[in-house]
């Protein structure tokens, strides 16, 4: 009897106690594993979103490397425009609207009259004799055959070509282009300035050939005619050597380059219109490549703000972005500004025309990030935003 009294069990107060010690463990550990359930969370959150935005400026900086023609738009500044995380920065700093071209670019479309083909194909230099003497040293049935050819309509020329042999593609190309004396000619009704333009653009035009002469068109068409501005104006080399950048603030760049052709990716008359031009003596039966263009543009109003990239191929049309436009958007979240009332998209660029270079910093809305290389992009081609000298 003394042992079954001894052994009566916890007291009430007893157990209170040890359900009050307990719940405060299971509230502690809960508490670490909550809190380290939110870090892991947020961890990764990070991660997606910073593997997400170097994907971004990854995915740009390659198309920029190999551009060959490049248009921009964007605001130009001597300060920099603060942009800060999770709310819309406002800044007073004077921002300027521009877009910029290739100087020889502008010309062309400046100077041509409906498709710029015109006037690529006309106004070149030959170097040695004019056409009324090559032509004079012709049978009277080859000078009928190129007079006829000369006196094509540049929309039916290259047709025209392809019942042509290599031989007489190269003659009609060769008479096609003006002597020097005959350039001088023209250059002589031309003020100072023009004159610097007119000898930049036969200069660079003279030795196209039909493929890069066809992705000049192909650039030119797929972007607005409107006056605009040298991509050499938004650097300076200070003294001592000191390269001092303007700001640019990208709201829509275009950028063409070439690339294989895939006959499988091609439908309808792009297939047509690729079978055609490969059959065309200048290419001596190899396949012509394609040309793509491919549009960014950045910005956005409230609360999002985004980068969007549409890709367009000459041939390859089963590769167009345009039909599926939800996967045109890159990403939703970069971030973007306010100046003087004006919107600003987070894509900024340092750009070093002489040296065919742009530096990009993109900001993102969120977790504060900005996304930059260790110095310039250079471009793989050469005269992509300066002309030749």
């Amino acid at each position: 009897m003394k042992n079954l009294q001894r052994n009566k069990g916890f007291t009430l107060v007893e157990l209170i106690v040890s359900i009050a010690i307990l719940a405060f463990i299971i509230l502690a550990v809960g508490g670490i594993m909550y809190s380290n359930n939110l870090i892991y969370r947020k961890e990764k959150a990070d991660i997606t979103v910073q593997g997400s935005a170097q994907d971004v400026y990854n995915k740009i900086n390659e198309d920029i490397m190999q551009a060959k023609h490049i248009y921009l738009e964007g605001y130009v500044t001597d300060d920099k425009i603060k942009f800060t995380s999770n709310k819309i920065e406002s800044n007073s700093v004077g921002v300027t609207p521009k877009n910029f071209l290739l100087p020889t670019d502008q010309y062309v479309l400046d100077h041509s009259t409906g498709n710029p083909s015109d006037l690529i194909s006309l106004e070149m230099e030959r170097s040695v004799t004019s056409r009324e003497e090559m032509l004079a040293t012709m049978t009277a049935s080859d000078q009928a055959f190129y007079t006829d050819l000369l006196n094509t309509a540049e929309s039916d020329i290259e047709t025209k070509l392809q019942t042509c042999t290599a031989d007489q593609v190269d003659m009609y190309r060769k008479l096609k282009f003006y002597t020097p004396a005959e350039s001088d000619e023209i250059a002589k009704g031309l003020s100072d300035d023009e004159k610097v333009l007119y000898n930049a653009y036969s200069n660079r035009f003279r030795y196209f050939s039909a493929a890069e002469k066809s992705e000049e068109v192909t650039f030119l068409k797929s972007i607005p005619t409107k006056t605009n501005s040298d991509f050499g104006t938004l650097s300076t080399v200070e003294s001592g050597g000191t390269m001092k950048y303007k700001y640019v603030y990208i709201t829509k760049l275009v950028i063409v380059y070439s690339q294989k052709a895939d006959e499988s990716f091609m439908s309808g008359t792009n297939l047509t219109a690729y079978n055609t031009e490969k059959a065309k003596p200048e290419y001596g039966g190899k396949k012509p490549n394609d040309e793509v263009t491919v549009t960014y543009t950045f910005g956005g109003t409230g609360t999002e703000s985004q980068i969007r990239c549409d890709y367009k191929y000459k041939y390859m049309n089963e590769l167009d972005t345009s039909k599926y436009s939800d996967n045109n958007i890159l990403t939703k979240q970069l971030n973007h500004a306010t100046s003087n009332g004006t919107d600003i998209p987070g894509c900024e660029a340092q750009i070093d025309a002489e040296k065919d270079s742009i530096k990009l910093y993109l900001y993102f809305a969120d977790k504060s990030m900005t996304y930059t290389d260790r110095g310039m992009v250079k471009i793989r081609n050469s005269y992509v935003l300066h002309d030749a000298k």
